[in-house]
């Protein structure tokens, strides 16, 4: 008969299990490897793309957790929501830069993922701090958070106006030589 001896958790975030089994007198041993279930933290995922990257790990990773934070602001809403009702998929109305709730929602966080952002290069001048404090201080409160938990996995998701624009169309593969850079400097 086959019964788990033992389970641990190896580097990766990888689910090993030890079997022993046991017929005649003879001993076998098996091991069984597989990804464990991710917890994901995403920040605007009520907006278009956050939303669709919800739906994409939904499908993708059967046993993938998402907590989704957003603001519901003019660039997300509720109508992007409706079919986001999932009991793997839990929805918090907040802001990123609340350091308490944050703190408290990537609390089990495999992998952080930070949609949320004012957008537009016109509302950006009009309203400036909005912008700095959003885009800055929320992400800022993001990574803080982080760090702080060991997240494994931080992704920073932003637009052409911050990053540029793709000179080499065969690789869309960032490196450490790619940095923000944008030819409009009001949005940088």
């Amino acid at each position: 008969m086959m019964a788990p001896n033992s389970r641990h958790q190896a580097a990766g975030r990888l689910e090993v299990n030890l079997f022993r089994y046991s017929a005649g007198g003879t001993i076998l041993f098996c091991v069984t490897v597989r990804p464990m279930s991710r917890t994901f933290f995403v920040t605007g995922g009520a907006g278009f793309i956050g939303s669709n990257f919800i739906r994409y790990v939904l499908a993708h990773e059967p046993a993938a957790r998402i907590v989704n934070l957003d603001n519901l602001s003019y660039a997300g809403g509720e109508t992007t929501l409706r079919d986001l009702d999932h009991p793997r998929h839990t929805f918090v109305h907040g802001d990123i830069r609340n350091v308490a709730l944050v703190h408290e929602l990537m609390n089990d966080a495999d992998v952080a993922v930070n949609f949320a952002a004012r957008t537009h290069v016109d509302r950006s001048i009009e309203f400036p701090l909005a912008f700095v404090d959003t885009n800055v201080l929320g992400s800022a409160v993001l990574i803080d958070e982080a760090a702080k938990r060991g997240v494994g996995l931080f992704i920073q998701v932003s637009t052409d106006e911050v990053y540029g624009s793709i000179r080499d169309r065969k690789s869309t593969r960032l490196n450490s030589s790619h940095i923000p850079l944008s030819r409009m400097p009001s949005s940088a």
